[in-house]
């Protein structure tokens, strides 16, 4: 640490939890933090955070699933270092640009899916998500189609918190107390509701339906995450996609994919859409394209999408004025030849089977624990609540985080426990993440009585 940052930082454990506690409002948490509830983390290196306590923390969460490359990165710390001195501001608007944004954009256009070719950049998934919600809206408007403007959506996805990014979530808390939300927006079921047997085409033909319900002549758009991160880590059946991809074909709508949360090697490809070889026309990507080191966000699409947005010439009014911070673009550049150099991306798909394997061993053994699922780097388990009530659940995400000092994610109102860890994560590290899990799962059995 500088000697100017050290002095600017410089205030007690206590007077620093307590600036915590009066001062800052935490996303989706009570505004009024508590003390007893306040971890404040000083440093990181690798899958592992320190608090101001000097707390060790194992991050299987990989921060908001972001922290692909792990924490502390010598080599990506000095791209961001450089890339200050070189170039600490360059804007996008007008016409302008910089260097390390069309270089970004090049590399993008080589590795995203086929067809992707453009990118509109932006600093989150939010704002990425609300740029492709006016762009399927803007290039029908500006091409003689004012009324081919609803876009669909999945029930329990997550697409953000910003307003057109909360009509979009199908999830009803992130509705409440905002009044009313945006219109033109609907939603149909996940591919494992539709059909709990695995039909992929009967699971697709709920967008066919809602399509044709609401009008093929007024539907924009369907946007989806290629998976189900939020409903509890669902990985659809594998003719799933290619039957939405032909249904967007057949009426003229455009298709979405969200890669916010999975794009970048976290399914063990570099997109998850690579799963099902099929294409989307427009694609969101954010958090691992710099392994959450800088904001940076990108709406990918492909040159049809561009030519309809560009329709009679106008300028299309949108941007943000970090957009594409050339140090952000500096530092994607590095981060995705890590990806390439080091092969992180096979890596991390060949240490998600062995992390499978060590959690349906231990659900062998432990009555509490139900189905483990997922896919590369992003795997979840249910608990068992017929065998073991509603509040076990709860109970073992508290031991895990207050006794085992890690870091998991909380899905089904604690009814399930999902992992997004970095990507660097190895097999020994694994070891030791299903070993802290199996000795909260045994303590919880424990107290409860479960045999």
């Amino acid at each position: 640490m500088t000697k100017m940052l050290d002095a600017l930082l410089n205030l007690s454990a206590d007077e620093i939890t307590q600036a915590d506690i009066d001062h800052v409002v935490h996303p989706t948490a009570t505004v009024f933090q508590k003390a007893d509830n306040a971890i404040i983390f000083k440093s990181g290196k690798g899958i592992y955070l320190t608090d101001i306590n000097g707390t060790e923390w194992l991050d299987a969460c990989g921060g908001q699933a972001n922290v692909a490359l792990g924490y502390g990165r010598e080599d990506l710390i000095e791209v961001v270092a450089d890339s200050l001195r070189e170039l600490s501001y360059g804007t996008l608007f007008y016409g302008l640009g910089t260097v390390p944004a069309a270089v970004l954009a090049k590399k993008l256009a080589e590795i995203t899916p086929e067809g992707i070719n453009r990118f509109y950049y932006t600093l989150g998934g939010s704002d990425a998500i609300e740029t492709a919600l006016k762009i399927v809206r803007y290039v029908n408007v500006m091409n003689g189609r004012p009324e081919k403007t609803h876009v669909i959506g999945r029930r329990t996805s997550y697409h953000g918190t910003s307003m057109g990014a909360s009509a979009m979530t199908g999830d009803a808390p992130m509705w409440d107390g905002i009044g009313p939300l945006l219109e033109g927006f609907s939603h149909i079921d996940q591919p494992h509701i539709v059909s709990p047997e695995g039909d992929g085409a009967k699971a697709a033909q709920a967008l066919e339906d809602e399509i044709l319900r609401i009008g093929p002549e007024k539907v924009a758009a369907f946007l989806a995450e290629p998976m189900s991160t939020p409903a509890g880590i669902y990985v659809p059946p594998d003719d799933y996609w290619p039957r939405v991809r032909e249904i967007c074909d057949r009426y003229d709508v455009l298709w979405v994919a969200d890669e916010v949360l999975v794009g970048f090697g976290r399914t063990g490809k570099m997109f998850a859409v690579e799963h099902w070889g099929v294409s989307p026309d427009l694609m969101i990507m954010s958090k691992m394209i710099t392994t959450a080191y800088f904001p940076l966000a990108a709406v990918g699409m492909t040159d049809e999408v561009a030519t309809q947005l560009d329709a009679g010439g106008k300028s299309f009014y949108h941007g943000f004025s970090a957009g594409g911070h050339p140090v952000a673009c500096a530092l994607a550049l590095a981060t995705i030849d890590v990806y390439e150099r080091e092969d992180i991306v096979n890596k991390a798909a060949a240490v998600g089977d062995y992390f499978r394997e060590g959690l349906r061993s231990l659900a062998e053994k432990h009555p509490s624990m139900g189905e483990v699922r997922g896919i590369g780097m992003i795997t979840a388990f249910d608990i068992a609540q017929d065998v073991v009530g509603p509040e076990f659940g709860p109970a073992l995400h508290q031991r895990i985080r207050d006794h085992e000092h890690m870091f998991v994610r909380d899905y089904k109102n604690g009814q399930a426990v999902g992992f997004g860890p970095p990507l660097i994560l190895t097999n020994e590290d694994v070891d030791e993440v299903v070993s802290r899990i199996e000795r909260a799962i045994t303590a919880v059995e424990a107290e409860r009585g479960v045999n």
